[in-house]
């Protein structure tokens, strides 16, 4: 049996918990408030003086302290009437606190079954009856009443202090350099992905390592670096989002790409080990290789020209452009239709967008068709083009396969990310028309359906021509080259 051991303590664990949390409320008007989730700890690893929590708060302080000029201080309770009274106290400074409750007693969790789990709600308010305002982001519930009684267990609290004026703006700078150097550090630790191109070649010598039994299948370090990996990317890309969402949005979508994509094959993993059959295992080798390599790319094309790019870049180093300067030009693409995307129940052709009858429902007022890519070469001649904007959709699934984009030099690869045409986002692509999915056969509306808008900018060129992906169930509407004005 082979050991899959790796030296790597992700930041992002911490950060997708506490610092996302944060950006999502700093710019409100009223006090800071921290609602997420913490850890969920199996009883067996807690204990009552700490309940085994330590190492998360040291962290969740140091990055409180270090982005928000924020104070945590720690307290514990011995029995209800101690907590109101510090509860009381602190709620009428403002301070929001984070307590630590059984999930048996939470209303909303559905883990009624689970009495010995722990979870952390955030209390932000008391009513004129001493009942609590709790907040649980992750479970949808802001603005939840609860009284003493409904917070059981009250072992541990968190609460805030402000150094000074109550203003919480972050420097998102900072975050996002460390979250490039986290993203350095795994493609560079020495037993991380060197660790997982050895385990795509050996994947069946590592299955007793990863062995799933009751409960502890996500021990597995394995396991838990693919979470980390996939949990990093996700959080650095809604950190970008927080800082200046027009101004990242190419690698935006490309972080949560490559985040999705890494969870998804954590799944397929815990999936094959769980069946124990070769059929699930059938490509999850080279599909490894193909997502290391693709984050590998991911880190260099982000980092090397970030700061030269004018922060405004994915691919190529481009620059800092206003958008005034540019303008969007339509590529003709009639004489590459293949495929009939809009119909209706009186006037439909072939089989549908997807060859199964189903259609983007149409009026008037809709013209479009589309193509569906099968290596077609698409001649552009776009000069003095900064990036390319590209409509369109997928059908059963969500695809993510590489084209060829080429200027006068040369032709480079990148990667057409579309989401399933009746799903809303995976990869983070902008939704540019919602129409509902007409089934021809019977007439009926079957819900909403969408086309996605996927940016990708370069340095300033002459684009000669695109190169669309071999996968059939693309499907491209539209393609605009982002030109700058003469």
């Amino acid at each position: 049996m082979k050991e899959f051991n790796i030296i790597h303590t992700s930041y992002f664990d911490c950060l997708e918990d506490c610092i996302v949390s944060m950006l999502n409320y700093y710019d409100k008007k009223y006090d800071f408030i921290f609602c997420r989730s913490w850890r969920v700890i199996p009883w067996e690893e807690q204990t009552y003086n700490a309940f085994n929590i330590k190492p998360d708060i040291q962290n969740i302080k140091y990055l409180l302290e270090k982005y928000y000029h924020v104070h945590l201080q720690e307290n514990i309770f011995h029995n209800c009437n101690e907590f109101c009274g510090f509860m009381e106290l602190q709620l009428k400074k403002g301070n929001p606190v984070i307590a630590g409750v059984d999930m048996y007693s939470l209303p909303w969790s559905g883990y009624c079954g689970k009495i010995h789990e722990l979870h952390y709600i955030v209390i932000h308010g008391m009513t004129e009856d001493r009942r609590y305002i709790t907040a649980d982001i992750t479970q949808n519930m802001q603005s939840v009443v609860l009284t003493v009684d409904d917070i059981s267990m009250i072992r541990h609290t968190y609460h805030f202090e402000l150094n000074g004026e109550k203003e919480f703006s972050p420097d998102t700078q900072v975050i996002i350099d460390e979250c490039k150097s986290q993203l350095q550090t795994d493609v560079e630790v020495k037993n991380g992905y060197r660790k997982l191109r050895e385990f795509a070649e050996n994947f069946w010598d590592y299955k007793e390592e990863i062995q799933v039994h009751s409960g502890a299948i996500e021990t597995s370090p394995f396991l838990k670096y693919l979470l980390s990996l996939s949990k990093g990317r996700i959080a650095f890309a809604k950190i970008l989002e927080a800082a200046d969402r027009e101004e990242y949005y190419d690698i935006i979508t490309s972080l949560k790409s490559i985040g999705a994509q890494w969870g998804n094959f954590r799944l397929q993993i815990m999936k094959a080990l769980i069946q124990n059959t070769d059929s699930d295992t059938a490509g999850l080798s080279g599909h490894l290789i193909e997502l290391i390599e693709g984050d590998e790319m991911l880190y260099r094309s982000f980092t090397d020209d970030f700061h030269a790019a004018g922060n405004n870049h994915y691919g190529n180093a481009s620059i800092a452009v206003d958008k005034e300067q540019t303008f969007e030009a339509e590529v003709i693409l009639e004489k590459y239709f293949n495929n009939t995307g809009f119909g209706s129940y009186r006037n439909f052709e072939g089989l549908g967008f997807d060859g199964c009858g189903f259609f983007y429902a149409k009026d008037d007022k809709h013209k479009e068709d589309n193509i569906s890519c099968r290596s077609q070469k698409v001649v552009m001649n776009a000069k003095d083009a900064i990036g390319i904007k590209l409509w369109g959709s997928a059908e059963k699934g969500n695809f993510s396969e590489k084209f060829i984009i080429a200027s006068q030099n040369k032709e480079k690869e990148y990667k057409l990310n579309f989401s399933d045409w009746r799903e809303e986002s995976i990869f983070g692509e902008k939704i540019v028309k919602t129409c509902q999915c007409l089934n021809s056969k019977t007439g009926k509306n079957e819900g909403d359906c969408y086309i996605f808008e996927q940016t990708i900018r370069f340095e300033t060129d002459f684009i000669s021509y695109i190169i669309l992906p071999e996968c059939e169930n693309i499907h491209l509407f539209r393609i605009l080259a982002i030109r700058m004005k003469s």
